[in-house]
């Protein structure tokens, strides 16, 4: 029996943003967790976990109710409607960073991981498909698996790469728990090996805190599915829902299966990636290397399309108008530039990796969500700030879009809009600049519920009201300060 979901069903709109969000928050993720926890320990692990899991989540909530307040569908728009045109670009340059930054590490882990997989199936092969990292099964991957993902009009069309890649990702779970269990997990307790509490010096607490500091971030890629939503309530209820399934369910039981099992299994010898341990060996283990190597390219597409809608707000629409060009020229781009990285500087990928996402991961998903919430908060942004008249106003026909188009229920006959709802409106129009002629949006202008003014839920300052508004947005940008600062201070290590 085959179930069936009604195209815009809420159980349809689950089904194609979990797995979605799930390929793109893991990706290799996956791989470094063992590591980590054999360094922090079992209790240090798993608290550390909940806490950058939990801010993330957090700041994911807080990103969503900002672009349902102001009106907004993406992370750009969004951060236009905040702090203008500097924040704005800002915003844009930390996701690409961070975007092209995972892209290059992920391509390097492909060859990697395939080549080592074909050194299990036949030890003696040589040449150059298992020579230079892995450099020739870059190339393959890339062109074959994920620039054809990367042509797909929106992002929910990966569904399906998602649930296939987390058919491997169990695979490889679960490989890992058996292993660990044959071997009756001969470092569990053991100081030194994987005790309960592991920190043994200043070095593995920054080393572990800079890997489970970035393994849970997913702001980049669940911002541009907002604009595939439905443009209500609901749309963002159901994307906030998801975002919380995959990070505080998903991800986290399987980082902390694999963390826990792996790093028992090998103790102070588990490796920064764990493929290169010894799950069993021989042409088993070398499924399981070239499986993953099909799961680090399906996990690629999630990432590189925030970054080209990133880029295409570049792109002056006057330049190149047809939308499939733009599309094709935009993926092509990103695409050759990272893979040109990758296969320069294979060596250097995990610096690369580190620093992109010290400083990404740290603007995209902590430091922006909580600036704008303090922006709303206090009524500092630009889009209760501004207000344009009607003779200032640009024209948006050249985007083919309309982010000012009146709200049906404001101008019922039965409703006269009051001066803060045309103040509102005027604020809209200011925005269209913001709009990428690829966003889906585009052709569908969003009718969400617009009433920055009112970001603000309760009126009175009470201690409560000053904890959660205030204190605990700052204390997760402390969390994600103190991860960067972590990870960054890592580089002078071998």
């Amino acid at each position: 029996m085959v179930l069936r979901f009604k195209h815009d069903s809420t159980a349809r709109h689950y089904l194609a943003c979990i797995p979605t969000l799930t390929l793109g928050i893991m990706g290799s993720a996956v791989l470094p967790v063992s590591s980590a926890f054999a360094s922090t320990g079992i209790v240090a692990g798993f608290i550390i976990m909940v806490v950058v899991a939990a801010a993330n989540a957090y700041t994911c909530d807080l990103l969503l109710w900002q672009a349902y307040k102001t009106g907004m569908h993406d992370y750009e728009t969004l951060s236009y409607a905040v702090g203008g045109g500097i924040w704005k670009f800002i915003t844009e340059v930390s996701i690409v960073v961070l975007m092209v930054g995972t892209l290059v590490g992920g391509i390097t882990q492909i060859g990697e991981a395939g080549a080592t997989g074909i050194l299990y199936f036949n030890p003696n092969v040589t040449g150059p498909i298992v020579n230079g990292s892995g450099r020739i099964l870059m190339v393959i991957f890339v062109i074959c698996i994920v620039a054809p993902l990367c042509a797909l009009k929106n992002m929910r069309r990966l569904e399906w790469a998602g649930w296939g890649g987390f058919v491997i990702v169990c695979a490889m779970t679960i490989t890992i728990i058996a292993n660990a269990c044959y071997n009756r997990m001969p470092y569990v307790g053991r100081d030194g090996e994987f005790a309960a509490v592991g920190f043994s010096d200043f070095s593995s607490v920054t080393g572990a805190v800079s890997t489970f500091g970035f393994v849970f971030y997913v702001q980049p890629i669940m911002m541009p599915l907002l604009s595939e939503m439905p443009a209500t309530e609901r749309g963002v209820r159901i994307l906030s829902w998801s975002t919380r399934v995959v990070v505080l369910g998903i991800a986290f039981v399987v980082y902390a299966l694999i963390g826990f099992f792996g790093a028992a299994d090998f103790g102070s010898n588990t490796q920064g990636n764990i493929l290169e341990n010894d799950l069993g060996g021989g042409a088993g283990q070398g499924v399981l290397n070239v499986a993953m190597s099909l799961y680090l390219a399906l996990s690629l597409p999630p990432v590189e399309f925030p970054t080209r809608k990133t880029v295409d707000y570049w792109l002056p629409v006057a330049l190149v108008r047809w939308p499939w060009l733009r599309h094709v020229m935009e993926t092509g781009s990103i695409l050759c530039i990272s893979l040109l990285l990758a296969l320069l500087f294979p060596s250097s990928s995990a610096k690369v990796l580190l620093v992109t996402g010290a400083t990404g991961v740290m603007m995209a998903s902590y430091v922006v969500p909580v600036v704008n919430h303090l922006l709303l908060y206090f009524g500092k942004a630009r889009c209760q700030r501004r207000s344009m008249q009607p003779s200032s106003m640009p024209d948006d026909s050249a985007h083919g879009t309309n982010l000012s188009a009146p709200d049906p229920k404001i101008h019922s006959p039965a409703f006269e809009p009051d001066a803060e709802a045309q103040a509102q409106m005027k604020v809209q129009k200011d925005l269209e600049g913001a709009v990428s002629p690829l966003d889906p949006a585009a052709l569908n202008p969003p009718q969400r519920h617009c009433d920055p003014h009112h970001y603000r839920t309760s009126t009175s300052w009470t201690a409560r009201e000053y904890l959660k508004e205030i204190c605990l947005p700052l204390l997760v940008l402390a969390v994600g300060m103190f991860c960067s600062i972590a990870a960054l201070s890592t580089l002078g290590n071998d």
